[in-house]
C-alpha cells in the first residue's frame, strides 16, 4: 500500500469514528462505511490506537482517542474566531429567513459541517456538527464548487433546493454557507450571498 493511499484510508476511518462518536462503533461497521475490507480496517484502528488517535474500548468497539483534545484546543487557538463568526452569521441567516443554515469548512476533498440552525420542519438527515461529506471523491483535486456542495448535501437531506455560496478570503475558497429549502427562492439566496460576503470579510486574517 502506497504512502498517500495509506494516508488516504486511515483519514477515512478517522472520520468514520467521528460520525459515531455519540458512541463506540465495531470495525465491521467501519469496514462497512469506508469500502475497507475488515483487516484492512483493523490493521489501520490499530495503528492509529498506537498513536492515541484512537481508542479500543473493553467491548472491541472504537472511539476517539485522547490525543484530539490537544488538537482541538490548538485549532481553536489558530481558529477560534472564524468558528465564532461562522456559528453566529448561520444562527443569523436561519432566523431571519425561518429555513435550514449550514455553514461548513473545507477539508480537503470533503465538506465538514461547522455550524447549523435546524427550525420545526427541518429534515431529520441534516448533517451533524462535526460531520463531513465526500464532495469531491473521485478526484485526485481538493478543488469543491459551490455546486458540488449544494450536490452532496442534496443527496444526503433528498431536499431539492439548495443555495451555497463559498466563503472566500486570502485568495481561496476556505468554506462555504448553505441553506436548505423546500421552495427556490431568489431574495434567500441573496441573503445566503450577503451573509458569507459579510463572513470573508470579517474573517479575512487582516481583520483576525
Amino acid at each position: 500500500m502506497q504512502g498517500a493511499q495509506l494516508i488516504q484510508r486511515a483519514a477515512a476511518v478517522i472520520r468514520a469514528v467521528a460520525d459515531d462518536s455519540e458512541q463506540p462503533t465495531s470495525i465491521a461497521h467501519l469496514a462497512r462505511v469506508t469500502d475497507l475490507s475488515e483487516p484492512t480496517t483493523s490493521r489501520i484502528l490499530s495503528a492509529l490506537a498506537d498513536e492515541g488517535f484512537v481508542t479500543r474500548t473493553p467491548n472491541g468497539h472504537w472511539r476517539l482517542g485522547p490525543v484530539w483534545y490537544p488538537l482541538a484546543l490548538a485549532e481553536e487557538r489558530e481558529h477560534g474566531a472564524f468558528w465564532g463568526i461562522l456559528r453566529h452569521t448561520t444562527d443569523e441567516l436561519s432566523l431571519s429567513n425561518n429555513a435550514t443554515a449550514l455553514g461548513w469548512a473545507r477539508a480537503g476533498r470533503h465538506a465538514m459541517c461547522a455550524a447549523r440552525r435546524l427550525t420545526l420542519t427541518s429534515p431529520h438527515a441534516v448533517p451533524r456538527i462535526g460531520e463531513s461529506l465526500p464532495v469531491n471523491p473521485e478526484s485526485s483535486s481538493s478543488d469543491i464548487t459551490s455546486h458540488m456542495l449544494s450536490q452532496a448535501i442534496a443527496r444526503h437531506d433528498s431536499l431539492p433546493h439548495i443555495h451555497t455560496v463559498p466563503l472566500t478570503w486570502g485568495g481561496q475558497t476556505n468554506g462555504w454557507l448553505s441553506v436548505a429549502t423546500y421552495l427556490p427562492d431568489d431574495a434567500l439566496l441573496h441573503s445566503v450571498q450577503e451573509a458569507a460576503d459579510h463572513i470573508s470579510h470579517l474573517a479575512n486574517p487582516v481583520h483576525l
